[in-house]
This record gives C-alpha cells, structure tokens and sequence, in this order.
C-alpha cells in the first residue's frame, strides 16, 4: 500500500481500490492509505444472491462505514442466476461439474422469473442485477466469457426495487 500511496502522490493515479480484500486486509489498506491522506476507493469482492457472505462477516457494513465502495463481480452467479441453465441444461463442457447447485438453486430462479414477471416481462438476470444495484452499495462490474456471449440486460427502474429486494431477501 505504501507503494500504491507514492503512485497516487506522484499523480500516476487518482484512487486506490483492492480486490478480494477480507475485513482485517481491507482496514490494513484503508489505514496505511489513510496515513497518507488517500481514501481506500473500493473492494471488489464476488456478490450476489448465492453468496452474500460480505453480508455475514460484516465487510459491507464496514464498507459502508469507512465510505469503501464495495464493487460486486460476478452480480449473475457465473449465469446461474440468468436462468439460462437448468439441471437438464448446463453449460456446455468443463463447467458442468462447477453447477451442482443447479438442482438446488431452481426454487430461487422460479421465484426471480415470477418476479420479474410482475415487473413487466423482466428476466432472471435483470432481476438479480436490479438486487445488487438497488441497495446503492455496490456497482457492477460484468464481463462476457464466450459462454455469456449475451449482453447484460438493463435493470428495471429503480422505482421496483424494494418490491423485487424484499421478495428475493425473504425466499428461501
């Protein structure tokens, strides 16, 4: 950190942020940063509807207390929570043994697609992303593999987001 403080000092960036960051190495970062009067920027961190563990080990909240912006990768579960695979339909190759959980997840994805049903025609993958942005903790970062050639969908307006929060957060 002491060397990314110089690099900011120097002007050859203007923020710092950090990737996979526990709690404990996240506030080693923010106040080595801090000794030097430059803001730890973000966190980006895996999140979303099957993994909320920043959640439980309370980063976000510490996130949220120190002005870090928790950036979320993988908002779309790698396309589990798209709706594009189901157990009669994984992904094609070596990725199959890496969606076990589809059995398991489908209970959630019927609920998302009846959700999204009731926000007028929205899909699975819009409402999982609507859930990462409505809270205004997080941003998105996605990015395509040939096997999620599709373009990410737009989310809903943010109008529709505490229905669609409080019907996700409330299934089991």
């Amino acid at each position: 950190m002491e060397e990314l403080a110089e690099v900011v000092k120097l002007g050859l960036t203007r923020a710092v942020g950090v990737s996979n960051y526990n709690q404990a190495q996240m506030l080693r970062a923010y106040s080595v940063l801090s000794r030097h009067g430059i803001p730890l920027a973000s966190n980006q961190v895996e999140y979303h509807l099957l993994n909320r563990a920043v959640e439980r080990d309370g980063l976000l909240a510490r996130c949220k207390e120190l002005g870090v912006q928790l950036i979320a990768h993988s908002p779309l579960a790698k396309g589990l929570l798209t709706g594009k695979y189901r157990p009669e339909n994984p992904p094609p190759g070596i990725r199959a043994r890496h969606y076990a959980s589809l059995t398991r997840i489908q209970p959630l994805l019927h609920l998302m697609t009846q959700i999204g049903r009731d926000q007028g025609s929205k899909t699975p993958a819009q409402v999982a992303l609507n859930w990462i942005i409505c809270p205004s903790h997080t941003s998105i970062i996605r990015y395509n593999t040939p096997y999620d050639a599709e373009p990410a969908p737009v989310p809903a307006q943010p109008q529709t987001c505490q229905v669609w929060i409080g019907s996700v957060r409330h299934a089991k």
